[in-house]
């Protein structure tokens, strides 16, 4: 991610294919899944939305690598702690998509490329059928807020009067791990000799 050149963009795509292939056969845990899928919606980014030489406004690859993942190990996280920790992912994730879309880069005689905006729909409706997408940049905003707000009260850093104040994503994936277990295990830690992984129980 620190450098920003296309002609590593295949490559970029292949590692984020075979990185999910790792988690399908338990050669690493979710916590590295969620890790790598926080850090392109957040490495280089500015958190006043201001454009940033790692992540342009009209670069939108980050956002094909997160589907590249989602899509290759995405269907494993579909039930405990690592279900949750997607659910959460993908408020982020929204966010940035609707971020990207609000830049005025994009114009009506260069609009925001819809095989993107197909991609996106594409993976969510694959992970989540159910799940209610955001229309603005100021809904993603809010469901955003709303998700943190909500992880303050439950540490008791906060209750329920008292104002919505952010904090980052990346304490909050680690606040969550520290609480919830894991999502896959190494067959040596799982002592579960098949090579395939399955979805996980509760």
């Amino acid at each position: 991610l620190k450098v920003n050149q296309p002609k590593f963009n295949q490559r970029r795509i292949s590692s984020a294919k075979f990185l999910g292939e790792l988690y399908n056969y338990r050669m690493v845990e979710s916590a590295v899944i969620f890790r790598t899928l926080y850090s392109f919606t957040s490495f280089g980014v500015n958190p006043d939305g201001s454009p940033s030489p790692l992540d342009p406004p009209e670069h939108l690859f980050r956002i094909r690598l997160v589907c590249t993942i989602l899509d290759t190990c995405g269907q494993y996280f579909d039930r405990g702690s690592s279900k949750r920790k997607l659910d959460c992912f993908l408020v982020y994730f929204q966010r940035y998509v609707w971020w990207k879309k609000s830049l005025d880069v994009w114009t009506k005689d260069h609009p925001f490329p819809i095989d993107i905006d197909y991609m996106i729909s594409d993976t969510l409706e694959l992970l989540r059928p159910k799940i209610k997408l955001c229309n603005s940049l100021e809904e993603a905003v809010r469901q955003v807020q709303d998700l943190e707000r909500e992880f303050l009260i439950k540490l008791g850093i906060v209750n329920d009067k008292d104002s919505k104040d952010s904090i980052t994503e990346g304490e909050n994936l680690e606040e969550d791990e520290e609480e919830e277990e894991g999502g896959a295990e190494t067959e040596e830690q799982s002592g579960n000799e098949s090579e395939v992984n399955e979805p996980e129980e509760e």
